[in-house]
């Protein structure tokens, strides 16, 4: 019957010696002698439990931090998948004429608004380096429309690999 006070004595040292790593603070806390917790110390290996205990904590906060990137990144590649389909969708109803804007002035500003997210996922800075429309007149807004319908036709073989990467939002709704 002696052996489980000492079971209980030796967590408490145990618990104890973990908060504080000091065995003479100890022995003096719980009025054990010193050479008693160097035994028990010993005999159960406290010091490498410590340290295994330590490691493991380690490579869990590691594996924590690297899955909390791994998620942010997939969040990031996912947006930016969106926003390329989104970008190209509608392009490709520019370029097929499918869709007529009222205002060229309101295209560019949505492709701007694209490109601004864009840069923002990708931590890229956000100053824009884009046309300023506010000044230029309807002929000058038509001529860097066409300008810009060449270079997305010269784009038109990337539309259907976008169609690829989110065949879900291609489908019309069945309601």
């Amino acid at each position: 019957m002696a052996k489980q006070p000492d079971l209980a004595r030796r967590k408490d040292a145990y618990r104890l010696y973990l908060r504080c790593r000091n065995k003479l603070q100890v022995s003096r806390e719980l009025g054990i002698p010193a050479a008693t917790l160097h035994v028990w110390a010993k005999e159960e290996h406290w010091d490498v439990k410590i340290a295994r205990d330590q490691e493991l904590l380690t490579q869990a906060r590691s594996a924590l931090s690297r899955a909390e990137q791994n998620a942010d990144t997939a969040d990031q590649v996912n947006e930016l998948k969106l926003l390329d389909w989104l970008e190209g969708k509608v392009s490709e109803k520019l370029i097929t004429e499918e869709i007529t804007p009222n205002s060229w002035k309101d295209v560019l500003d949505t492709l701007k608004f694209v490109s601004h997210q864009r840069r923002l996922i990708t931590g890229e800075p956000t100053e824009n380096n884009a046309i300023e429309t506010s000044a230029m007149k309807e002929q000058d807004l038509d001529a860097e429309i066409s300008r810009m319908r060449r270079a997305l036709a010269e784009k038109e073989e990337k539309l259907p690999a976008l169609a690829e990467v989110i065949p879900e939002l291609e489908k019309e709704p069945s309601e």
